[in-house]
């Protein structure tokens, strides 16, 4: 028997039609565009600048019975992706080789970003900022990684000798222990003053002055002015000398 509709049946179809719009609409809105500034913390990661000092902060030195490390974050950019490290809404905490973000200044643009009362479209544009430097950061890390895993690599196998020697009898364990000293620190020598470690410590410079200068362009003269006072005070770091 067909069923008539009903004025009831009716409200009710009409009432599903507008919650399944609602829903859809709701699913669809722009208030959650990436650049929302309602999550956005300046002391948080996302405004960390990671520089050479960083990346020699994540390298674990050998010992007899390990090898030297490198925290993996760092070139397969897990620490620069959302949430990581250095990343869009990564966590509050250390940052840098002395753990704590205040230690160079420059390392960290928290201290100026609560100074300079951005609006909200100068909040996206800080983040698009940042988004800008860890690419850099990133093509910087990428360039340097293979001579990198190259230094690693030769500290690795002189470690192992070190231990086959002490193993066979040849090397008392203090003897050894002197020895993994000495690698570990050939092997910062080499990540430092090679070429290669030269030019990335050049590179990481030139993302952060690049950063700062566009910095300075998205700032009305006011904010401009504090920045360039801020800025004039940094003697670490990139800005050491």
């Amino acid at each position: 028997m067909e069923q008539k509709n009903t004025p009831s049946r009716q409200r009710v179809l009409l009432t599903l039609i507008v919650i399944a719009f609602a829903a859809f609409v709701g699913c669809n809105s722009d208030t959650s565009t990436d650049n929302q500034t309602s999550d956005l913390d300046f002391e948080s990661g996302e405004f960390a600048i990671f520089g050479f000092d960083d990346l020699s902060a994540a390298v674990s030195d050998a010992t007899l019975e390990k090898d030297a490390s490198v925290d993996p974050g760092v070139f397969n950019g897990e620490h620069f992706s959302d949430g990581g490290q250095f990343g869009r809404r990564g966590p509050r905490g250390a940052f840098g080789p002395h753990r704590g973000f205040g230690h160079k200044r420059g390392n960290h643009l928290f201290e100026i970003l609560t100074e300079l009362d951005l609006d909200d479209t100068q909040k996206d544009q800080a983040r698009d900022l940042m988004d800008g430097n860890r690419d850099c950061v990133k093509a910087v890390l990428e360039e340097f990684k293979g001579a990198f895993e190259e230094i690693m690599a030769d500290a690795k196998e002189q470690r192992q000798a070190v231990k086959d020697s002490v193993d066979s009898g040849d090397l008392t364990r203090e003897e050894a222990h002197e020895r993994i000293r000495e690698i570990n620190a050939a092997m910062r020598a080499a990540i430092e003053d090679t070429p290669e470690g030269q030019a990335a410590r050049e590179g990481l410079c030139a993302c952060q002055t690049s950063l700062f200068e566009d910095f300075q362009a998205i700032l009305n003269e006011t904010q401009q002015t504090a920045f360039n006072e801020w800025a004039s005070g940094l003697d670490e770091g990139c800005f050491s000398g």
